[in-house]
């Protein structure tokens, strides 16, 4: 996979510099939302950016992230029915303790036109529901929840797949995906504060073979005044949870080493998006339905019902967003007590007999810590999440602030950002993220990997 992007990688780049490079420069001082370069046929644009991220480090301030990265956005036309997209990317610099160099191909698929019908083959985004930021329905491509940016949209990874649309009519469109290969969501359980005797092993991006793929299907309604769909998702979650890969108990104590692994389900869902008295308003639910029960596999949640609800509103150059989000376990089960993760350089026994009874306690723990991930620590949890934002001096000054709270778990997040273009491609970003939550909590436990502020020194063209 690796030797097969960076030679993608290295022909469109040099196709793009040598047949097109006269036209960036002499297209300098369009706005940044314009493409740079487009005729009929070819349309380019991209950036470069600097960014960097300072964390602490007990009381001392350390710089826990900084890298710069460049991307190229490539389409080419060559009719009306078919269109080629590639975005590549390039970054480098110092991430979580270790140097990278990291090329990435995002995207790169083919669209076909052929009437009511339209096709898009390779690898791609695909995000679904109408929420913000919180999405029950959107199961088909994977995420890097630990990725270092000041843009949501850069968590989101692709997958080879195939998309298919269908317009039934003005107002229905029916949407069909077949995603032949599993890849796993990027979640660096290796970077927590664990015990020295738990270790975890990178899944990589691995492949479901023999699976049959994951599949999606949804119909979209789109009428006057009011958007939705109905969904169904059958296939492996992109976010895994964490199973025993090995474990060996000896006189020098316990060593635990854990792996990804990822569980099948049905989700069932519906999302809408509508106004009223000048407030928007959606809605987004999704009923996952695991095919095998946590009781038999520690690395599966619960069936769960999720939901969210969300209205906003503008007020001239300032917007305010405010959502509920919930989630019900209808077969919910205590939680136990964690002590495999709680910092301490030994698990705690009782007394000599318990080494026999060590594998199920462990897959308890395991178990426990599995559903902080699937948020299943309450049979019914609240949310709530706000994001008030405004635009001045002509958009030239935007500030914004999401913040959310769990009221079961007392967990909060909050993520302020301000961003001053300095010119129609230059932009400066200023902002950080902060986790905190009770002791066993996830953010308590992502806390010290994620909390930060950042500076951003961007250029589009």
């Amino acid at each position: 996979m690796i030797k097969t992007e960076a030679v993608i990688l290295s022909v469109l780049f040099l196709t793009s510099s040598t047949i097109y490079g006269q036209s960036l420069f002499e297209s300098a001082g369009q706005d940044s939302s314009e493409r740079q370069f487009s005729n009929d046929r070819i349309e380019l644009g991209g950036y470069t950016r600097g960014t960097l991220y300072v964390g602490e480090n007990g009381n001392n301030a350390e710089v826990s992230s900084g890298y710069s990265e460049a991307a190229l956005k490539l389409r080419f036309i060559p009719d009306e029915s078919l269109s080629i997209f590639s975005e590549l990317r390039l970054r480098g610099g110092y991430e979580y303790g270790s140097t990278i160099i990291k090329p990435e191909l995002r995207e790169f698929y083919a669209d076909v036109s052929l009437g009511r019908f339209d096709l898009r083959i390779g690898h791609q985004i695909i995000a679904w529901g109408r929420a913000d930021g919180f999405n029950p329905t959107d199961n088909l491509t994977p995420k890097n929840y630990f990725v270092r940016s000041p843009e949501p949209d850069d968590i989101r990874l692709a997958n080879n797949l195939f998309l298919g649309k269908y317009r039934l009519s003005e107002n229905i469109r029916l949407e069909g995906v077949w995603v032949p290969f599993y890849r796993y969501s990027i979640y660096r359980f290796d970077l927590f504060d664990m015990p020295e005797y738990v270790k975890f092993k990178n899944p990589g991006n691995l492949e479901w073979e023999n699976s049959g793929g994951n599949l999606g299907l949804k119909t979209e309604f789109l009428f006057p005044g009011i958007d939705g769909s109905v969904s169904w998702f059958s296939g492996f979650d992109p976010q895994p949870g964490i199973d025993i890969v090995s474990l060996n108990m000896n006189l020098n104590g316990l060593f635990l080493n854990l792996g990804a692994e990822a569980f099948r389900h049905n989700t069932i869902g519906a999302d809408f998006s509508t106004s009223a008295v000048g407030f928007g308003i959606r809605g987004e639910a999704g009923l996952r339905i695991p095919a095998k029960k946590f009781r038999d596999e520690i690395f599966t949640p619960g069936t769960d019902l999720r939901y969210v609800f969300g209205i906003d509103r503008s007020f001239g150059n300032f917007n305010f967003m405010v959502q509920y989000i919930g989630q019900w376990v209808p077969n919910f089960t205590d939680m136990p007590q964690l002590m495999l993760f709680n910092k301490s350089d030994e698990f705690p026994l009782i007394d000599t007999s318990m080494y026999e009874m060590m594998t199920e306690i462990l897959q308890e723990q395991i178990h426990g810590f599995n559903r902080l991930i699937y948020g299943q620590t309450h049979r019914v949890s609240h949310s709530f999440s706000v994001r008030p934002s405004i635009a001045l001096f002509h958009s030239i000054l935007n500030a914004e602030v999401f913040c959310m709270y769990n009221l079961s778990t007392e967990e909060l997040m909050v993520m302020p950002k301000l961003s001053y273009y300095i010119s129609d491609n230059w932009k400066i970003t200023l902002g950080g993220q902060y986790f905190s939550g009770p002791t066993n909590t996830l953010n308590d436990i992502v806390a010290p990997v994620f909390n930060a502020g950042f500076l951003e020194l961007k250029w589009s063209f």
